[in-house]
């Protein structure tokens, strides 16, 4: 079972605050780095689960 997804933290946290939470690029991208984003989801459900 999915907890949230990417668009569900979008919609909760905005955009600008997803990019620079996970953009880790140099130089930085501006952009979501989806594969940060779906570490911290996978990390949390385990908790979750747990």
């Amino acid at each position: 079972m999915a907890y949230t997804t990417e668009a569900d933290l979008i919609d909760r946290y905005g955009e600008r605050m997803l990019v620079l939470l996970t953009d880790r690029a140099s130089p930085a991208t501006g952009t979501i780095d989806s594969a940060v984003v779906s570490a911290a989801i996978e990390g949390a459900e385990a908790v979750i689960d747990g």
